[in-house]
C-alpha cells in the first residue's frame, strides 16, 4: 500500500486559543446572540469570532442557580432561628448568618446535661460535608470515651455535645468550636487531656488553644488516616519549587504509607527515629527522592537535633490507653449511623431540618441509653482475652526478600492458649525474659522485660535468634542500640524491613517497679491496657498463679477478622532498593558480624598464639564458671525473672535478714564486717571496686570484665557455644547492659583482669564450705597475684562489700 501526501493542515493554533478566551469573557455578561451582535459591532474578523455553542458552553447557568437557592435558603434560616424549638439550643453570642458567612452553634440539651456529668478527658473534633441543599458544612465536638462493644471489647464512642453549622470548613470555624467546648468543660470542672483532630482542624485546634487564658496542658494528635491520605495525594502533585513530581517513582508510595502506619506504633521515640532517620536519608541518596522527603521532614514529621517525632503517633505513651489517633476514623462509624438515622435524601434538605434532625437522632440515643456507661477506662479485661475461641490458620506470605511462607495466624491469642503453650514447653520455649532498669515512653520505670511471639507460640523455641534480637530490641535505650538490634543477619547493618519483622512477630511486655504489667503491643494500647500477653504475665506474677477473667457476656467471644487483601508484590528492582545499604549513614555499626573488636584483639592474639596444652589448662580453669554462668543466666532470665518481681515481700526480706546474719557472724570470725551494697544490679561489680579499694567504677570494672570475656567465644567457640545453647554473643551482649546481675563469669573475668583471688563469703549451710575462693588463670603464677578480695553473697543473688573491723 502507498501512502500519498495530498495536503497539510494550516490551522493557525492560536486563533483557536484566542475564541475560547473571548468565548469565556463574553459568555460572563452576554447570551451567544449578542455575543454575536457585538463581534459584529466591534468588526472582530469572523475566523476569530468563536461560535455559539462555544459561548453557551460557558454560560454560569448552574452559579447563578446556587445564588438563588443560597439567597432563599438564608432567609428561611434566618426566620428559623428567631424562634427556634425547644429540642436545640442555639448560641447566640456567637451567632453570625449573613450573606458573606455563615456560623452557627447549637445543642441539644439533654447532651448538655449529660456531659456535666461524664467527667471523660478526652475530645474530638471534625466536620462532615453534603448533609444539605446549600452545602453548608455540619461540625461537631464532644468527649470521647470507652464503651464495651458486643463481644466484650472497648471500643471509641463519641457523643456531639456541640454542632456548627458553617459555609466553609476553615481555621476561624475550628477555633470558635474548640474555644466553646473548652470553656464548657472549665464550667463542669473536666481536666481535659488529650484531643484529637483531622488535619483540617489541627491546626485551628493548635491556634485557639495557644491564646490567651487557654488551658496548656493538652495533648493535640493529627488524625492517622487523614495523614496517610494526605501523603497520598501529596505524593502525587508537583513541587511548587521545582515543578517536578514529588515522588518520580511511585512503587514507593505503598512502601512509604505503610512505613508511616507502622511507624505509628511505635513504643518508643528511639525507635521511631532509627526509623525515620534511615528512610529519609535513603530518600534523598539512594533513592533520589529528596523532594518527597523534603515534604515529609516540613509537614508530617517534627524533626530535632536528636529526635524525630510526629503528632499522629498512636503507640503506648503518645496518646491515653483505649484511645487512638485512628479515633476520627473510628467516628465516621457514628457520622454514618447520624446520617442513617436522618429522613431521605437529607442532602436536598434544608438547613433548618437538618439542625432539627441531628438533634432529635442525638436525643433519641441519649434517652436510649447508648451513652449511659461510657468511661474513660476499663479495669477488668474482657473475656475474649482469656477464654479459646476457634483458631483459624490461613498460609500467608511475608513480603520480605527471598523469604518463606510465614503462616499468620488470622485471630488473636487468648490467656489460655499461652497457658496450654507454657505447661508443655516450659518458660525457655514460650518467651525470654530479662531485668532491665529502662525508662519507657509514659515515665515509668520497668524492671522486667519479657519477650513472646505474638501469634505463632512455637517461635519462641525454633526461632531463638529472632526472638533473641526482639530481646535487645525491647532492652535498646538509644538510636544506636535500636540499630544494633535490627541489624540484617547477612550484612550487620540496620534494615527497617528488619525492624518491621521484628515488631509484627514479636511482643514486649514490661513490669514496672510499681508491678503494673504494660504491653507494647497495639493491641494493648487500642484495648485500653489489656492484652492476652499482658494477662499472662499477671498471671505467671501472681503468687495464686492463674486468675480468672470475669466472664462477661455469652457472646464475649473473639470476633472474626475480613481476609486481608494481598499486597501487590515488590518488583526486583523495588527489592534492590530496600536492602540494608552498608555505606549509608543510620545503618547500624558499621563492622561486620563477626569481626573481632580492636579493643579485644590483643587478648585474642595472645591466646590463639599459646600452646595446645594452655589452652586445654585454660579451658579447665573456664568451664565450671561457664556451666555455672548458663544456668545462673537461664535462671535469671526465665524461670526466676518471676521470682523477682516479688522480691520486695516480707517473706522475702525475713529470708535475706537470716542470710546476712549468718554472713555477720562468719565474717566476724575472720576479722570483717559486712558493708552494705545497693541492690540495682550492679552489686558484683561494686562490692568488688569497695573491698579491693580500686579507683573506678562499676561501669568501668563492667566493660574491663566483657572486653575480657568476648574474646573467649572465639577461643572456645566450640565449647562455649554448645554450654550457652549457640548463644555466647547474646550472653555478653546482656552481660554488657548495665543493672545486669553479675554471676560465676564475671566473677572469674574479674578475677583474672585484676589478677587477684576473690574470696566469697557465702550463707552456705556447710560451715566447711561456705567460703569459694576465684582464682587468676593458671599461666599467671601465684607468686604475681595480688592480695585477695573478700566479699559476700547472699541467697547466691546479692553481693556486698567488706572491710577489716580496724578499719571500720
Amino acid at each position: 500500500m502507498v501512502v500519498e501526501v495530498t495536503g497539510a493542515c494550516t490551522e493557525n493554533k492560536n486563533v483557536k486559543a484566542a475564541q475560547r478566551q473571548r468565548a469565556k469573557e463574553l459568555a460572563q455578561s452576554r447570551t451567544p446572540a449578542q455575543a454575536q451582535k457585538q463581534m459584529e459591532q466591534q468588526q472582530i474578523p469572523v475566523q476569530e469570532r468563536p461560535p455559539a455553542w462555544q459561548i453557551q458552553n460557558y454560560r454560569p447557568q448552574k452559579r447563578q442557580q446556587v445564588q438563588k437557592q443560597a439567597a432563599d435558603c438564608l432567609l428561611a434560616l434566618r426566620a428559623f432561628l428567631q424562634s427556634p424549638p425547644e429540642t436545640l439550643r442555639v448560641d447566640t453570642d456567637s451567632l453570625v448568618c449573613n450573606e458573606e458567612q455563615v456560623r452557627i452553634l447549637f445543642a441539644v440539651p439533654e447532651a448538655t446535661e449529660w456531659f456535666q456529668t461524664c467527667n471523660l478527658p478526652w475530645f474530638l473534633c471534625d466536620f462532615t460535608m453534603k448533609t444539605n441543599k446549600p452545602g453548608l458544612v455540619l461540625g461537631a465536638i464532644g468527649p470521647v470515651g470507652l464503651k464495651r462493644g458486643a463481644g466484650g471489647r472497648p471500643h471509641l464512642r463519641f457523643v456531639p455535645v456541640q454542632y456548627m453549622l458553617s459555609h466553609t470548613e476553615d481555621q476561624e470555624a475550628h477555633s470558635l468550636l474548640v474555644k466553646k467546648y473548652v470553656q464548657m468543660a472549665a464550667d463542669a470542672g473536666i481536666q481535659l487531656t488529650d484531643g484529637i483532630f483531622d488535619c483540617a482542624c489541627y491546626a485551628g485546634a493548635k491556634a485557639a488553644l495557644s491564646g490567651e487564658g487557654m488551658p496548656q496542658n493538652i495533648f493535640l494528635h493529627r488524625c492517622l488516616q487523614h495523614t496517610k491520605e494526605n501523603l497520598k495525594e501529596e505524593a502525587k502533585k508537583r513541587d511548587e519549587a521545582t515543578g517536578q513530581p514529588r515522588l518520580s517513582n511511585g512503587e514507593l508510595l505503598p512502601l512509604l504509607v505503610e512505613l508511616l502506619q507502622f511507624s505509628a506504633w511505635l513504643p518508643s521515640d528511639e525507635e521511631f527515629t532509627a526509623l525515620w532517620s534511615t528512610v529519609l536519608h535513603r530518600m534523598d541518596t539512594d533513592w533520589e527522592e529528596a523532594t518527597m522527603a523534603r515534604y515529609i521532614r516540613s509537614n508530617l514529621l517534627h524533626v530535632a537535633s536528636d529526635v524525630i517525632r510526629a503528632s499522629w503517633q498512636t503507640g503506648f505513651g503518645a496518646v491515653p490507653l483505649g484511645c487512638t489517633t485512628y479515633a476520627p476514623n473510628a467516628i465516621e462509624r457514628s457520622w454514618r449511623l447520624l446520617k442513617g438515622l436522618l429522613q431521605q435524601r437529607h442532602r436536598l434538605q434544608e438547613p433548618a431540618t437538618l439542625m432539627v434532625d441531628v438533634c432529635v437522632c442525638l436525643r433519641s440515643r441519649l434517652n436510649a441509653g447508648e451513652y449511659a456507661d461510657m468511661r474513660e477506662a476499663f479495669s477488668d479485661p474482657w473475656r475474649a482475652l482469656q477464654v479459646p475461641s476457634q483458631t483459624v490458620w490461613g498460609p500467608r506470605v511475608e513480603d520480605q526478600e527471598d523469604s518463606d511462607q510465614v503462616e499468620q495466624r488470622s485471630r488473636r491469642l487468648c490467656q489460655d492458649d499461652i497457658l496450654k503453650h507454657f505447661r508443655k514447653h516450659g518458660a525457655r520455649g514460650t518467651f525470654l525474659a530479662s531485668v532491665t532498669s529502662r525508662v519507657l515512653a509514659d515515665g515509668s520505670k520497668a524492671k522486667l522485660l519479657y519477650v513472646f511471639p505474638k501469634y505463632r507460640l512455637e517461635l519462641g523455641h525454633c526461632r531463638r535468634e529472632e526472638i533473641a534480637a526482639a530481646l535487645r530490641l525491647g532492652l535498646a535505650s538509644t538510636v544506636e542500640d535500636v540499630f544494633q538490634a535490627c541489624a540484617d543477619p547477612e550484612t550487620g547493618h540496620y534494615c527497617f524491613l528488619r525492624h518491621m519483622f521484628l515488631r509484627r512477630t514479636y511482643t514486649t511486655v514490661y513490669v514496672t517497679t510499681d508491678d503494673v504489667v504494660v504491653d507494647m503491643n497495639a493491641d494493648f494500647v487500642a484495648g485500653g491496657g489489656h492484652s492476652e500477653h499482658a494477662l499472662f504475665v499477671q498471671t505467671l506474677l501472681t503468687k495464686d498463679g492463674h486468675r480468672p477473667v470475669r466472664a462477661g457476656p455469652i457472646h464475649s467471644q473473639a470476633g472474626t477478622k475480613k481476609k486481608a487483601k494481598a499486597k501487590a508484590k515488590r518488583s526486583a528492582r523495588m527489592k534492590s532498593m530496600l536492602r540494608a545499604s552498608p555505606q549509608k549513614r543510620g545503618s547500624g555499626s558499621d563492622a561486620a558480624p563477626n569481626a573481632v573488636s580492636p579493643d579485644t584483639a590483643p587478648m585474642d592474639a595472645a591466646v590463639r598464639a599459646s600452646s595446645t596444652q594452655w589452652d586445654v589448662n585454660m579451658f579447665e580453669h573456664v568451664q565450671p564458671a561457664a556451666d555455672s554462668a548458663f544456668q545462673s543466666w537461664e535462671r535469671h532470665l526465665l524461670n526466676l525473672a518471676i521470682e523477682a518481681s516479688l522480691a520486695d515481700n516480707a517473706e522475702a526480706q525475713a529470708r535475706a535478714d537470716a542470710s546476712n546474719a549468718v554472713i555477720d557472724a562468719r565474717l566476724a570470725r575472720e576479722g570483717r564486717k559486712r558493708v552494705p551494697v545497693a541492690a540495682h544490679g550492679d552489686c558484683q561489680f561494686e562490692a568488688i571496686i569497695y573491698s579491693a579499694e580500686l579507683p573506678m567504677t562499676a561501669d568501668a570494672l563492667r566493660a574491663e570484665v566483657m572486653q575480657y570475656l568476648r574474646p573467649l567465644g572465639d577461643t572456645f567457640r566450640a565449647r562455649l557455644e554448645q554450654r550457652f545453647n549457640g548463644r555466647w554473643a547474646d550472653y555478653c551482649h546482656h552481660m554488657a547492659q548495665q543493672g545486669t546481675w553479675g554471676d560465676d563469669m564475671t566473677l572469674l573475668a574479674a578475677s583474672h583482669v585484676l589478677r587477684r583471688p576473690i574470696h566469697v563469703i557465702t550463707d552456705s549451710e556447710y560451715e566447711s564450705g561456705y567460703l569459694t575462693v576465684v582464682k587468676p588463670p593458671p599461666c599467671v603464677h601465684s607468686s604475681l597475684w595480688g592480695p585477695p578480695i573478700v566479699i559476700s553473697n547472699a541467697m547466691d543473688r546479692h553481693f556486698d562489700a567488706t572491710q577489716e573491723l580496724d578499719a571500720a
